[in-house]
């Protein structure tokens, strides 16, 4: 063949190996850091010679794919630093979220303002007004499209992120919007945000993801039972199928759009006081609720309905156990917040006497109990890929980084402003 000196193959795909193409070569940190889900490592910029693709198909015959607890401990997490510290709000931030790029961090503030900002270099790169009170929740779209914030004022404002332009002024609720979630769930362009208030409301506003047009009306369910009810949480599932909500008079309320149009099918009525967190597995159709009566549950949907697990967090671990700080000072335990691990295989919930509980969740067993901050805990942020990895943040200015594996701290930040309250934290 033409321009070919050996049928062997060229480059990198050459079966003739030198002794100059096998040199070691040391990897840096870095380059084991950009691993993503079992996905081979970014070669740094200084490695000339990349492997022999032969070697590489069978050295993963061999061995099968990589995992990341094989590539990188969890020590190399306390090597993690602060990038940067903005004052950028006139009043307190209790809003943060990145967008689907993880390139900019949008956060929103008692100064009724969002504010966009570059994760490169912190610059402030666009303000979003029109709110005229506290923002309440953030939601970004799936497409990366689109950002929607409620607001005290009881509206919720949607704006364009690709020219920051105002999209949709939505009135639908009577009272503060309580949180919002843009559902995953793809039919043609037809999409869907949904907005609970302590209206007791929950409404669904069905947009196109073409024109990014959205409906002034809402499908709108009345919740409230009695009067003073208020929805206070959502989670969507992995496939937006299913959304689960929380609500002051103890009742979880499932929805579905199984036939294209929200329905609710379930109210579970297993807590005994007000259910104010929730959330869904990455890739199951199971939840768990955390609850004020001192009591958090996964749920899971069986061919008999929903069936939960319990988690007490009276619970304690046999053998040695060190009490947590306010054990014997908190008359009543009350869960604050939930979360699972990257991988759905335990459940972490915190609670008011200060202690993180990690629990296996398909047994519902405790594993671990997690103890290090000073004050209650209303930030559970498990790392994007790595399972082992779990981020908390508190009213006590801390955030820690644990080793859900071991059940040890890894790292502890603490901001040094005389008054700070973390409530909201994200990984990229």
């Amino acid at each position: 063949m033409p321009g070919l000196t050996s049928l062997l193959g060229a480059g990198r795909q050459n079966l003739l190996r030198t002794s100059k193409s096998c040199k070691h070569v040391v990897w840096k940190g870095s380059a084991l850091a950009a691993l993503h889900c079992g996905r081979p490592p970014e070669p740094p910029i200084i490695y000339g010679s990349p492997p022999n693709i032969v070697e590489t198909c069978y050295s993963r015959r061999l061995n099968g794919s990589y995992r990341l607890r094989q590539l990188l401990p969890t020590a190399v997490y306390q090597h993690m630093k602060m990038h940067k510290r903005i004052l950028g709000h006139l009043s307190s931030v209790y809003c943060v979220t990145f967008d689907r790029t993880g390139r900019r961090i949008f956060t929103g503030s008692d100064d009724c303002l969002v504010k966009i900002w570059g994760t490169d270099d912190g610059r402030l790169l666009a303000t979003l007004r029109g709110h005229a009170a506290e923002i309440s929740d953030m939601a970004v779209s799936y497409e990366n499209t689109m950002i929607a914030a409620g607001s005290c004022d009881k509206t919720i404002r949607v704006w364009c992120l690709q020219t920051c332009a105002p999209l949709a002024v939505l009135e639908g609720h009577a009272a503060s919007i309580t949180s919002l979630q843009f559902s995953p769930l793809c039919s043609g362009s037809r999409r869907y945000l949904s907005s609970t208030g302590a209206d007791g409301t929950i409404c669904f506003w069905q947009w196109d993801a073409r024109t990014l047009k959205f409906s002034q009306r809402p499908s709108k369910f009345p919740e409230r039972s009695r009067p003073g009810v208020q929805m206070i949480c959502s989670s969507f599932s992995a496939g937006g199928m299913f959304l689960a909500t929380g609500s002051t008079d103890h009742i979880i309320r499932v929805y579905y759009f199984g036939s294209g149009q929200p329905e609710k099918i379930s109210e579970l009525e297993s807590h005994t006081d007000k259910v104010d967190s929730i959330q869904f597995s990455h890739c199951s159709d199971r939840f768990v609720s955390g609850s004020r009566d001192g009591t958090a549950r996964i749920w899971q949907l069986q061919p008999q309905g929903w069936k939960s697990i319990l988690l007490d967090m009276q619970t304690k671990l046999p053998g040695k156990y060190n009490p947590p700080p306010l054990e014997d000072k908190v008359t009543k335990l009350k869960v604050t917040m939930v979360a699972w691990d990257r991988h759905d295989s335990t459940v972490i919930t915190a609670a008011n006497n200060l202690t993180l509980k990690v629990w296996n969740s398909n047994t519902g067993n405790l594993v671990h109990v997690l103890m290090g901050h000073e004050d209650e805990v209303f930030v559970l942020e498990p790392h994007p890929f790595d399972p082992r990895i779990l981020f908390s943040a508190g009213h006590d200015g801390n955030c820690i980084v644990w080793d859900l594996a071991r059940g040890v701290k890894i790292r502890s930040y603490f901001n040094m402003v005389s008054v700070c309250r973390f409530t909201a934290v994200h990984f990229i």
